[in-house]
């Protein structure tokens, strides 16, 4: 089969999926050997942002974007950053060896405020999202309310930069 493989709960399994099940904003598990198993995990109150890339001159899924949120925990806070980029195994590709969910889920902590989003396209194109009002708006909601993030569209939210 393959030549590594996880030792997990007591199991082997050759490939691990990781996707947020239950729309919670907190990433769940699923690994697969001869049986797979899902490990969900508890929901702790903490908030969290989620969005999703859809590419123009880049390939459609955004495969090799890179984004960085800038966030605070409260709004007098020092503002901090994260950063995640969406590759081939996080693209929601099927892939015998697992794969991840292909929306990006930023946690926020407790209270975490979201205040710019920046988005580094393969095509070069880079785009700025900083608009605290929208982007507040759509914290810790993930059933329908993924922020679907366009290649080429900085702060457009009249063009659906925004979905």
């Amino acid at each position: 089969m393959c030549a590594w493989n996880y030792a997990f709960g007591g199991s082997t399994y050759f490939g691990i999926t990781t996707f947020d099940l239950n729309n919670d904003g907190h990433m769940d598990l699923l690994p697969c050997g001869l049986k797979c198993r899902i490990y969900e995990s508890v929901a702790n109150g903490n908030s969290y942002i989620a969005f999703k890339l859809k590419g123009v001159s880049s390939n459609q899924y955004g495969i090799g974007a890179t984004v960085v949120l800038t966030w605070s925990a409260f709004a007098e806070a020092q503002p901090q950053q994260q950063f995640r980029e969406l590759n081939g195994a996080s693209s929601g590709t099927a892939s015998p060896w697992g794969s991840a969910d292909h929306r990006l889920i930023f946690g926020l902590g407790e209270t975490g405020v979201p205040l710019r989003v920046e988005v580094r396209w393969p095509s070069s194109v880079v785009d700025v999202f900083d608009d605290p009002a929208v982007l507040l708006l759509r914290t810790n909601t993930m059933e329908d309310a993924v922020i679907t993030l366009y290649e080429g569209s900085s702060n457009d939210v009249a063009s659906g930069a925004f979905v």
